[in-house]
């Protein structure tokens, strides 16, 4: 989806996705984490 917002549950950590609906997140290492996606529209 395009314009969707994509955080890390936690540290605000974060990115959006691109025209083409995709994205890149760093992700801690050695710890789990929870993606939390939201859409406004």
């Amino acid at each position: 989806m395009i314009g969707l917002s994509i955080v890390i549950k936690g540290p605000i950590t974060g990115t959006n996705t691109d025209l083409n609906g995709q994205f890149i997140i760093n992700i801690p290492q050695g710890k789990s984490s929870t993606l939390v996606f939201n859409y406004i529209g």
